[in-house]
Order: structure tokens, then sequence, then C-alpha cells
């Protein structure tokens, strides 16, 4: 109880800009994901509303997702995320180059499901 008090003190406190900061850093965090994708030309989008974000994909990403848990990002199986205010930049970068490293090892080994076209 006294960590639910102490969490809605803290939301009161800071009002609706907690809420837009995280929606912002969200943001950001989904167009750096969406570039890598794009430019990687791997068929994943990811979405977001407010602190909420999720992975879209039809293909079997599951090597993926072992290569992300290897480098120390676990994603939900259903692919959902939020972020909070306790993650800062440094963390949303390591994620990213989570990301960054993991579609390049299994792009070398040809793992990667493509987007039509290439």
């Amino acid at each position: 109880m006294a960590a639910a008090q102490a969490t809605l003190t803290e939301i009161k406190g800071q009002g609706v800009a907690l809420s837009q900061a995280l929606a912002k850093k969200t943001d950001e965090l989904v167009a750096r994901l969406n570039q890598l994708f794009h430019e990687r030309r791997v068929p994943i989008t990811a979405c977001s509303f407010s602190s909420f974000f999720r992975l879209i994909h039809r293909e079997n990403f599951d090597l993926l997702y072992y290569n992300l848990l290897f480098r120390g990002v676990y994603i939900w199986e259903w692919r959902c995320w939020f972020l909070c205010a306790a993650h800062e930049q440094t963390h949303l970068d390591r994620v990213v180059k989570a990301f960054s490293d993991s579609l390049d090892e299994l792009a070398e080994h040809r793992l990667l499901p493509q987007m039509a076209g290439r």
C-alpha cells in the first residue's frame, strides 16, 4: 500500500507533464525502432499510444526475440511494452543497440524474414 500511495502521490505531483513526457519518450523510441526496421528492410512495425507500444509483424520473429533476450532485452510474448519515468535515455539507447546488433547478426546468417522487393 505504501508503494501504491507513493506512486499516486508522484503522479499527482507531476500532473499531466508526466504522461506527456512519457508519451514523447515512447514516440521517439518507436520512431528509432521503425527507422531501424525500415533500413534493414525487416517487416516489423512499432506502434504506440502514450507510453504503451507494441511490435507488429506477421512473420515468425522468435529468433529475434531470443537474440534480444541474450542481449538483456526482454519483450513480453504478446510484444507489448510500456515505458516508465525510470527509463532513461541510456536504457533506450541500449534497447535500440540490442535491436540493431540482433538484426545484423540474424541477417548475416540469413535468418530474418525480409520485406518484399529485396
